[in-house]
């Protein structure tokens, strides 16, 4: 009697420790409510938080903004060939022997001037060219910046996730731990043998090796925050919300995609470019008309003035200027062919982000329901264990199981957000302004205006952009 009392005793203490640790396991693997409330009022850090941070601390995004202020000058330079040109020199000479009624030094000054008078528009269509080229470096640094956006939010998501799994393991050890503790005292009163004993340990030593592989997956997820967002992680990572305006259909992802994405812009603003250059190199095949004039005074010849036109006329070149105007041609053809990879390219990323959200919707509550199925199935492999129908080995089992479970529903949840990140950036609003980020946003136009001024191609240069707006090559 008394050994069948230890025995009920020994039966009852292990159920109850493992309630107990399960009960600790599934808080560990679940996001309730409350906990998220609990970490938002601590001042966790947040997505919006590491968004901004990446935003400001970006290497990547300072290098594309560099690289479109420089090319701002390119505008500076085009128009300076449409713009006169003062060239002042001045110069002395010693002489030895002094000639004949002479002096021994002679100095000279001289002013001259040249103008552009005419060039068959090429450099009208020169500027026009670099103009367009940096409307697209513009579109070309917003899809940058999504890019930036991108990668914070995969490296947010991906260092929660990898939290939300050390923390499983850690629970897992210390389930184990009981485990092994438990099997241990069912076997010295003889209710289970030294294989269930090993079997137990063998467990726990396997869930001590995926901790500390865990743990080390957590300082790789740390390193990569840091190298993205540009500081470390604040803990606890607060749950994401879900962004807004994500679109309701594939076929209003897709639209939206064409209509917005910056990369398409970009390449739209490449073909006009190429356009206007090829142009350019065919004025340039054509006669050119410049105006001179300079003024020099000179120690013993005195002062005198010249004023002239001189008319250039390409007669021979070796082929050089038709060479070029072919290859600008080819050039705008190049874009033309980049802009039509663009859009389709752009398209399939639109379908294909729609798809991932929704597999990963439905994966949420797949994964839902698989581990509500493994803890009812654990509770009925422990029950039975304790009555002998079931081995020691069956419990590990069902409580891997469940951990496997909470892992695959942390990995869900993870892939939905990065989904509807990704959706959000295929269709050209993971962006600081669509975002409204609380971050100074950069003002690609402000340099462009301080060295152009606001309207550098004047009211010539805007009639001529109505002209090529009407032939298609200048946007609206």
């Amino acid at each position: 009697m008394d050994l069948d009392r230890q025995h009920r005793l020994s039966a009852s203490t292990v159920a109850g420790r493992a309630r107990r640790k399960l009960k600790t396991l599934l808080a560990a693997g679940l996001l309730s409510a409350g906990a998220l409330a609990a970490a938002s009022a601590s001042g966790a850090d947040t997505l919006r938080a590491a968004l901004a941070d990446a935003y400001r601390n970006s290497p990547l995004l300072e290098a594309n903004r560099a690289l479109l202020r420089a090319n701002d000058e390119n505008l500076v330079q085009a128009l300076a060939a449409m713009k006169p040109v003062f060239n002042l020199s001045a110069g002395s000479t010693w002489l030895d022997p002094v000639p004949f009624g002479g002096n021994r030094v002679t100095t000279t000054v001289s002013l001259s001037a040249s103008l552009a008078i005419y060039d068959g528009g090429a450099s009208r269509l020169a500027a026009l060219s670099a103009e367009e080229s940096i409307r697209s470096l513009r579109a070309s640094l917003e899809d940058v910046e999504q890019q930036v956006f991108l990668a914070a939010v995969n490296a947010y998501l991906d260092l929660r996730r990898d939290e939300r799994y050390l923390e499983l393991a850690r629970n897992s050890v210390k389930v184990l731990q009981e485990q092994l503790q438990a099997t241990e005292d069912r076997f010295a009163v003889g209710e289970v043998t030294r294989t269930d004993v090993a079997q137990a340990r063998a467990r726990l030593e396997a869930a001590k090796a995926n901790l500390a592989a865990r743990k080390g997956n957590v300082e790789v997820s740390r390193a990569v925050f840091r190298e993205v967002v540009g500081r470390p992680p604040r803990p606890p990572l607060a749950a994401p919300t879900l962004p807004k305006g994500l679109p309701v259909s594939e076929e209003a992802a897709r639209k939206a995609a064409l209509a917005r994405h910056p990369r398409i812009r970009a390449q739209q603003h490449g073909v006009k470019a190429a356009e206007l250059a090829a142009e350019r190199a065919k004025a340039a095949m054509g006669p050119r008309i410049d105006g001179t004039a300079a003024l020099s005074g000179s120690s013993t010849t005195g002062r005198s003035a010249t004023i002239g036109l001189t008319l250039t006329v390409p007669l021979y070149q070796g082929g050089r200027l038709t060479s070029l105007y072919r290859q600008a041609l080819e050039n705008a053809a190049k874009a033309r062919a980049d802009l039509l990879g663009a859009t389709r390219q752009i398209g399939r990323e639109a379908t294909a982000a729609f798809a991932r959200l929704g597999i990963a919707r439905a994966a949420i509550e797949a994964r839902k329901e698989q581990l509500a199925a493994a803890e009812t199935a654990f509770e009925g492999v422990r029950e039975e264990a304790r009555l002998g129908v079931r081995t020691t080995l069956d419990v590990l089992n069902a409580e891997q199981e469940v951990l496997t479970a909470g892992a695959d529903l942390a990995a869900a949840r993870r892939d939905y957000y990065v989904a509807a990140h990704a959706l959000l950036a295929a269709t050209g609003r993971l962006t600081a302004r669509a975002l409204a980020l609380p971050v100074k946003r950069y003002d690609p136009t402000a340099h462009y205006r301080k060295v152009n001024g606001a309207d550098p191609l004047g009211r010539k240069g805007r009639a001529i952009d109505r002209i090529l707006r009407r032939a298609g090559r200048q946007p609206n």
